[in-house]
């Protein structure tokens, strides 16, 4: 084979790109899917946190304007319904009183499928999150508090275990 044949063929293999693009779509492809997977469920995640915490909100201040318990508990649930607050989630909602200078919990209410514990306290106990934040004595209070339980929608369930909660929670007083 002469030098002159050589350097032609050597000179072609560097310029076949045939492959080249599917190459890289096989490289790349992963690591995008892997973004907007991330960036729907953040978003999905995102925007429940959001909903949640309007309707704890609306569900106090409906609650401090002199509605029952029992009321606040089943328009929120109905209010929340587009996410789906009745069947797997909870709606807890708590009257407050300040008995010389410590908050507890008076009365209680709690609506939805799901069956979880008050993180403010149970009825005749003291309320132990809001000790020591500047509540008036001889005033009431009125607690919302409502848990979401979230499924990741996309295959990345692994990668974003950990840092997203299993169940959404917001709280708002009155």
């Amino acid at each position: 084979m002469t030098n002159t044949r050589r350097r032609t063929l050597l000179g072609q293999l560097g310029k076949d790109t045939r492959g080249v693009e599917l190459v890289e779509l096989v490289l790349v492809l992963p690591v995008l899917l892997t973004v907007v997977f991330g960036l729907l469920e953040f978003g999905s995640v995102f925007d429940r946190q959001h909903v949640v915490s309007g309707l704890s909100r609306e569900a106090a201040n409906i609650a401090s304007r002199g509605a029952s318990l029992d009321s606040v508990v089943q328009i929120t649930i109905t209010n929340g319904s587009s996410i789906g607050i009745g069947p797997v989630g909870a709606v807890i909602a708590s009257q407050i009183d300040v008995i010389s200078g410590i908050p507890q919990v008076v009365s209680q209410r709690m609506g939805g499928g799901l069956t979880v514990p008050s993180k403010v306290g149970l009825p005749g106990a003291q309320a132990t999150p809001f000790v020591g934040n500047g509540l008036s004595n001889g005033k009431s209070y009125y607690v919302v508090e409502i848990f979401l339980p979230y499924q990741p929608f996309t295959p990345l369930r692994a990668l974003i275990a950990p840092v997203i909660p299993d169940t959404l929670y917001d709280r708002t007083i009155f």
